[in-house]
């Protein structure tokens, strides 16, 4: 567990397991991943954790396969609709593919909060998947993240997707009480609309996320603007 104030916490669930398989690991000996198994008994142990923390939101950077549509007979759906009925959002990256109509599962399911990635010009970036039913997209170009044994510069909707889990943290720390659709809609209510303009995009209107505009959608009479303190610049900024 990690906490970056006495209001905001994250902490990590293990559900990833070593192979050692060139089928597997694309012709390399060895690699890491994670079976669907793994990933419900992850989610169900956020569920078990409930009432221990105050949990807003769970992140999922990972993904596989090609959905054009809602992919709601996928196993992991029942975890995360519990999830979802106790006030805690499952935000889950899109997918790397470049797909314009269509995303990774399991960010498809229907109750899963799906998040594709821009860049810092509000352009969706070239390798996000796309499709019409996509939640949020956020910042997944140029990030500095963590690493093994450090941190480093890292791209992909895997970046985008922490963004919003950290967000939804926010806006909850602000409206406690909000519902994972009251806090959508308040996420869409307050965004900032970005077209998919790649070749071959078809989407418009894509919900980047604003945390301060979301506060101000939901909450009548109070206005919220919070800037960047330089203690948290990166270097050379």
């Amino acid at each position: 567990q990690r906490c970056l104030s006495r209001f905001k916490c994250d902490f990590a669930i293990q559900i990833v397991s070593l192979f050692n398989s060139t089928t597997y690991c694309g012709g390399y000996s060895n690699c890491v991943l994670t079976f669907t198994s793994d990933q419900i008994l992850g989610l169900e142990r956020v569920y078990e954790l409930r009432n221990t923390y105050n949990i807003a939101s769970v992140n999922m950077s990972l993904g596989g396969g090609q959905y054009s549509a809602a992919c709601d007979s996928d196993s992991r759906k029942a975890a995360i609709d519990n999830l979802r009925a106790v006030g805690i959002a499952t935000t889950i990256a899109s997918g790397n593919n470049g797909f314009r109509d269509s995303m990774s599962a399991p960010g498809c399911i229907s109750s899963a909060i799906s998040v594709g990635a821009t860049d810092d010009a509000d352009s969706v970036a070239s390798f996000s998947n796309i499709a019409p039913f996509i939640d949020l997209v956020a910042p997944g170009v140029g990030i500095y993240a963590a690493v093994p044994g450090g941190a480093g510069t890292k791209q992909g909707t895997s970046m985008a997707t922490p963004h919003v889990a950290g967000a939804w943290a926010l806006f909850k720390q602000a409206v406690p009480g909000a519902s994972v659709d009251e806090a959508l809609a308040a996420f869409q209510a307050g965004a900032i609309l970005v077209d998919d303009n790649r070749s071959g995009g078809v989407e418009d209107d894509l919900a980047r996320i604003n945390v301060n505009n979301a506060i101000n959608a939901y909450v009548t009479g109070l206005s919220i603007n919070v800037t960047a303190s330089k203690g948290f610049l990166l270097p050379e900024d």
